[in-house]
């Protein structure tokens, strides 16, 4: 029996992630965007595959569908989310390997770049162009550094080496905190751009016009990972054919059932029953 070829193609690695939630209770568990993706992608059905890594010290390779490589002598990527502030306050424990063009051994129809920590550079996902049909970016692994104290922030993408491939991304992801430090009138004249913004739903930039989708009101416990949620919805949606207004209310839907729960989301096929046909 011949395999299914690859839909979609997932590149960025997994983390582990401690979480202190709004109350202060503390939870640790598996992070990391492809962790989130392939949660949902799972849950509809979806040929994909993942090209992530991890360090020896990796705790959760029983709960990934979609088993990472393992980077000898290196540390896994670890994040400390705090959100008792309200606002998370990001801190990186540890720096994950990157991924390197060669490592890019696929092809799909639709790629997914959704880096944690710049482990993804302009030579890998200029290969994973040329491995699929449409390329979508997800920004913040793009822009991400840390500090001396661990603590996260952004730099503008506009400094970054990747600023000179975004013709090479069909649609790039920000959300509303990183779209403040982009242009977007100039962004969208080398791609697409499409903003998250929460509970507010998002808004989708393309060189010729613009519109807003509204989100979908929830019951909020944890949005870690709503981003990366919402990426995997909008592939899908283009991986279907879906026209870009349906497929971002997709997104929005898939971003809204993933901060229902804490940590990676555990999701039913029947979950998407009024979308799929």
């Amino acid at each position: 029996m011949t395999s299914r070829p690859n839909e979609i193609l997932v590149v960025g690695n997994y983390c582990h992630d401690t979480i202190i939630t709004k109350d202060g209770s503390m939870f640790q568990g598996l992070g990391g965007s492809p962790a989130y993706i392939s949660a949902i992608l799972s849950a509809l059905g979806v040929q994909y595959e993942v090209i992530a890594k991890v360090g020896e010290d990796f705790r959760y390779m029983e709960q990934t569908p979609k088993k990472p490589r393992v980077a000898s002598g290196t540390a896994t990527t670890a994040f400390l989310d705090d959100w008792r502030k309200g606002e998370r306050i990001e801190t990186l424990q540890a720096q994950g390997t990157p991924i390197f063009a060669e490592d890019i051994n696929t092809s799909a129809e639709i790629a997914i770049c959704c880096g944690v920590m710049d482990e993804i550079k302009p030579e890998t996902i200029t290969a994973m162009r040329k491995n699929s049909k449409k390329l979508l970016c997800d920004m913040q692994g793009l822009i991400r550094m840390a500090g001396d104290t661990g603590k996260v922030t952004y730099m503008p993408l506009a400094v970054t080496k990747h600023f000179s491939i975004l013709n090479q991304i069909d649609y790039l992801k920000a959300s509303a905190v990183e779209a403040k430090l982009l242009n977007i009138s100039a962004i969208r004249q080398k791609t697409n751009l499409i903003v998250t913004e929460g509970p507010q739903g998002c808004t989708v930039y393309t060189r010729d016009g613009s519109f807003t989708v509204p989100g979908l009101p929830v019951k909020e416990k944890d949005s870690t990972g709503a981003g990366d949620s919402f990426l995997a919805g909008f592939a899908y949606g283009l991986l279907k054919g879906f026209d870009l207004k349906k497929a971002a209310k997709f997104a929005n839907f898939c971003g809204a059932v993933a901060v229902t729960q804490l940590g990676v989301p555990e999701i039913s096929p029947d979950t998407f029953e009024a979308f799929v046909p």
